[in-house]
């Protein structure tokens, strides 16, 4: 017998897929919903890749509160819950990573849009909840209250977070996602001055190395994408297999140029760390990054290094540096501190021992 939910489970699915490729999520985070009926829906389950998830892998959230199916539910579920609960016209709730949008929650006040922004988006201010730890109850609540006294909004900025929507579908869901990060985009090089220009790089620069297990050797990629191991520059390979040598795990490196990590490299090599302002930065890269190969993302001899257990894994790390980039540029216009201390050990400690072994 079919699933009566199957057509939602489906939605999920899909929309699942198509912010993960519009990079509006990355990897295995974020989360996506969609209603069933009164209050229950179903949910992405957590740590399961979005390209290989199929509907019976969801899990079902009924309308007390109760989850069932093969898998752990996202552990955002209680605040689509809330949504649900609010919001009787949203059929469909993503959390997203997405980049600018994530950067601009550490502005410190409302995002205010243009006509046509508000007329995309359905409201004339996106409004910042306060943070919370992930999964905790003070960001689901922080989230219920701004929902509350907000009742025409369909978009949220989680302070150091993420971005939270209620659509209508899961078509206007993502149609959201996109007109927000488009907002976001133009306030960013508003409030920052940034040009986002990318600098420069030589065809034949060295931009990544990779080894297949850590006893085999080491190969390296130039900007084209050809390997160059034979004509590496010594400094270089030196760099790297240093980073090898520190961690013996590592199998990947790449080297991030980008125009946001160029506008803080200055006050790193001058001593100053980069620190989490998003706490998925805290989680996945370190509670800071700077010459150190203790963290994920190492910066010596005037490059940004980000290293990972395989290729996908560093180029996460790379993506997550880049947002946090921008949160710390938002964060040093809008005179806000980075995520305390405490919070970002917690939160990488309890990542490393559970979602990395997962994502």
């Amino acid at each position: 017998m079919k699933d009566p939910r199957f057509s939602q489970r489906s939605a999920v699915v899909d929309l699942s897929r198509d912010l993960l490729h519009e990079g509006l999520v990355v990897r295995t985070w974020g989360n996506v919903s969609h209603r069933t009926s009164g209050h229950e829906f179903v949910i992405t389950p957590s740590g399961r890749s979005y390209d290989t998830m199929i509907e019976s892998d969801l899990a079902v959230i009924s309308a007390a509160g109760e989850a069932s199916g093969p898998f752990k539910p996202s552990s955002e579920y209680p605040m689509h819950k809330l949504c649900y609960e609010h919001r009787p016209g949203a059929n469909c709730v993503v959390h997203t990573h997405q980049r600018y949008a994530s950067a601009l929650s550490q502005l410190g006040q409302p995002l205010e849009l243009t006509r046509h922004e508000a007329q995309a988006i359905g409201q004339s201010h996106i409004q910042i909840s306060p943070y919370g730890l992930p999964s905790t109850k003070k960001l689901h609540f922080g989230v219920k209250e701004t929902l509350r006294h907000n009742p025409g909004d369909n978009v949220v900025l989680l302070e150091a977070h993420g971005v939270f929507l209620c659509g209508d579908t899961a078509e206007h869901a993502l149609q959201l996602a996109r007109d927000v990060e488009s907002a976001a985009t133009r306030i960013y090089k508003e409030v920052t001055g940034s040009t986002l220009v990318d600098p420069d790089v030589p065809q034949d620069r060295i931009v990544r190395s990779e080894r297949d297990n850590p006893h085999a050797p080491i190969c390296f990629f130039n900007a084209a994408g050809e390997e160059a191991t034979a004509s590496v520059p010594a400094e270089v390979r030196a760099r790297h297999e240093a980073i090898y040598s520190q961690r013996k795990k590592a199998c990947a490196i790449r080297v991030c140029w980008d125009s946001e990590v160029e506008a803080l490299k200055s006050q790193i090599s001058g001593g100053t760390p980069l620190r989490p302002y998003l706490d998925d930065f805290a989680q996945i890269v370190g509670t800071k990054a700077h010459a150190s190969a203790r963290a994920n993302v190492v910066f010596r001899d005037g490059e940004a290094l980000c290293i990972g257990s395989d290729p996908a894994d560093a180029t996460a790390v790379e993506s997550v540096l880049m947002k946090n980039a921008r949160a710390a540029r938002v964060a040093q216009v809008a005179g806000r501190s980075p995520i305390a201390n405490w919070e970002c050990h917690l939160m990488n400690a309890i990542y490393r021992a559970t979602y990395s072994k997962q994502a």
